[in-house]
């Protein structure tokens, strides 16, 4: 439209609404320094938690179950291995009820002590049972909990079988919930 003097007025359509692109910028900007956070805050986390040395922790459960390695770091031979049926059971936590699923396998020295280790089947599972449900699901979260498990189903086992049959204990499944 156009006034007396020629000058064009304006109308609703020719208003332009304003603009949002501050509105966009805002939230773009601050989606951007909450991912910044939160890795900063992941980042602080990870690297003030107490870092687990996968080589110590196995070098300390060959040491404690007698295994030898050779001087310059090679492959150790692996003896012959005897699966025990997967073990399920309560945990001792006392908040909550808390269960434990796991596997083991023995490395033994020689495979003619798998007939004994056959035979002693039933008093291996109620000792394995006994010590695992004595423990929390704390306890046996850490890689550290679980390679002192490893070592204590060794000695358990060895008191059991004899010094000189069992040469290792591997935790195939470990599941807790």
């Amino acid at each position: 439209m156009v006034d007396e003097k020629g000058q064009a007025l304006e109308t609703d359509e020719e208003i332009a609404p304003p603009k949002k692109k501050p509105i966009f910028l805002l939230i773009a900007i601050g989606a951007a320094a909450a991912i910044g956070i939160a890795g900063a805050v992941f980042g602080i986390v990870k690297a003030s938690g107490k870092k687990a040395n996968p080589q110590a922790a196995a070098a300390e459960v060959s040491a404690g179950s007698g295994e030898t390695g050779s001087a310059q770091g090679g492959m150790v031979e692996m003896g012959p291995t005897y699966k025990l049926e997967n073990l399920l059971l309560n945990l001792a936590d006392l908040d909550e009820r808390r269960y434990l699923r796991v596997t083991i396998e023995l490395e033994l020295y020689n495979k003619e002590l798998v007939p004994e280790v056959e035979k002693r089947l039933p008093k291996i599972r109620d000792a394995l049972i006994l010590l695992l449900s004595s423990k929390t699901a704390a306890e046996l979260q850490t890689p550290e909990g679980q390679v002192m498990l490893r070592q204590q189903i060794a000695k358990r086992l060895s008191s059991i079988l004899g010094q000189g049959t069992v040469k290792d204990v591997y935790l195939t499944q470990f599941l807790i919930q």
